[in-house]
């Protein structure tokens, strides 16, 4: 059988340990905004949000809307309050109140 060589640690430095290169994710990208991966999400949450309004009827309809518009008007309003830009289109608050509501 062959032996594989196995890389050596780098030597400690000041007692800190090993160095390592930290950068921000997404460590890969594919050209995609959040607001397409939150669209895409919510595309495929929507049969099981349709099938649930079908068995438990409008009352479920109504509490998926109301969370969805719930966790929209707190996302603006937290935004506005910690005076950043208010980013309502990425559709984020969206998919929480819809899997909010989903549970």
């Amino acid at each position: 059988m062959e032996e594989t060589k196995q890389p050596k640690p780098a030597p400690k430095q000041d007692g800190i340990g090993p160095r390592f290169l930290v950068s921000s994710s997404p460590h890969v990208h594919d050209g995609r905004t959040v607001g397409d991966v939150m669209r895409l999400v919510i595309y495929a949450l929507l049969p099981v949000t349709l099938y649930s309004i079908y068995i438990f009827g409008l009352g479920a309809l109504r509490v998926v809307l109301i969370s969805i518009a719930s966790a929209a008007a707190f996302e603006w309003a937290a935004q506005r309050i910690m005076k950043r830009t208010v980013r309502i289109g990425d559709m984020s608050a969206a998919l929480t109140g819809l899997l909010l509501a989903l549970n």
